[in-house]
C-alpha cells in the first residue's frame, strides 16, 4: 500500500511534469521567482472510522497542496485541472482556494485539500 500523500505526490508529478513536486517541506533552493511553478504536498490529519466492532474498518487521510504560482494565468491553468486529476483516482477535492503570497516575492498560491479514504487490511 501506498502512503496517501506519496499517493497524492506521485498523481500530480505524473501528470505535471512542470511542477517542481516536494512532500512536506520545500527546499529553500526552490523558494523564489525562477524556480516556479512548485508544488507542497503534506498530510493534515488521518483518522481511524471504525462500525460495531472496536477494530478499525477504514480510515480517511486529509492531504494539503499547496502550489505557488507566477501568474493568475497559471492559476487559471492548473486550479480545476489538478482536481480532475486527482479525481482520475478516486481522491475528492474538500477545499480549494486560491491567495497572493506576498512571502514569496508576489506569486500567486493554489491551496487544496483531499481527503482519501482506504480500507483497513
Amino acid at each position: 500500500m501506498t502512503l496517501p500523500i506519496l499517493q497524492v505526490a506521485q498523481t500530480i508529478d505524473n501528470e505535471y511534469k512542470e511542477l517542481n513536486v516536494f512532500t512536506n517541506e520545500v527546499p529553500e533552493e526552490f523558494i523564489s521567482l525562477p524556480k516556479l511553478p512548485i508544488c507542497r504536498v503534506s498530510e493534515l490529519d488521518m483518522r481511524y472510522s471504525t462500525y460495531a466492532s472496536e477494530n478499525p474498518n477504514y480510515y480517511d487521510t486529509y492531504i494539503q497542496v499547496d502550489i505557488w504560482l507566477s501568474s493568475l494565468a497559471d492559476v487559471e491553468k492548473y486550479y480545476l485541472a489538478i482536481d480532475a486529476t486527482m479525481r482520475a483516482d478516486n481522491v475528492q477535492c474538500t477545499y480549494s482556494t486560491q491567495t497572493y503570497d506576498p512571502d514569496l516575492e508576489g506569486s500567486y498560491r493554489i491551496v487544496k485539500r483531499y481527503v482519501i479514504s482506504n480500507r483497513v487490511v
